[in-house]
């Protein structure tokens, strides 16, 4: 249906239109400098008036705001199952976790501070506010560790030795 009020200030660049008589379908590709329609057809220009044009209707473009509605659709997180967790770990090497004690690359002082850094992180992530580290009286060595660990976190308000020196209590802010 051809528009004799088409405008070509108001087409846009890429836009489909077709020749009124012939029916022959190009692309808008501008506007002359003697204000005539430039249309492409197969990589050739053709000049022409506006009254000679008629906008193509896009049929797919009403779909795709439909298609993009279904894509963007939020995707559902598996529910987390929340295991107990208990504020007190004890980095005794016969008390860590069998899956933790298999590890033949890493020492045994690794594997106690690994396990001690992830009960740390696990409470603060819970919001806990107290945790009880065992670390055992021994040489002393890995309370010393614990502790310096400790330091590295913010959220720890106090730690102070408990269980005459075998443990390590933790207050979070």
């Amino acid at each position: 249906m051809a528009s004799p009020h088409l405008n070509i200030d108001e087409l846009w660049i890429g836009e489909k239109v077709r020749l009124v008589k012939s029916g022959r379908e190009g692309v808008f590709a501008g506007k002359s400098q003697d204000g005539r329609a430039r249309i492409s057809f197969d990589g050739n220009i053709l000049l022409t008036e506006a009254q000679n044009l008629e906008i193509v209707e896009d049929k797919g473009s009403e779909e795709l705001p439909h298609f993009w509605e279904k894509e963007l659709k939020p995707i559902k997180k598996a529910p987390q199952i929340s295991l107990p967790f208990s504020p007190e770990i004890d980095l005794h090497l016969e008390k860590l976790p069998n899956n933790m004690r298999t590890s033949p690359l890493a020492s045994k002082i690794d594997l106690q501070l690994e396990a001690c850094r992830n009960h740390i992180e696990t409470a603060i992530t819970r919001k806990q506010v107290r945790i009880l580290i065992i670390h055992g009286k021994g040489e002393g060595i890995l309370r010393q560790m614990v502790h310096q660990m400790l330091d590295g976190y913010r959220e720890v308000k106090w730690k102070f030795v408990t269980n005459q020196g075998g443990a390590t209590e933790v207050l979070f802010w």
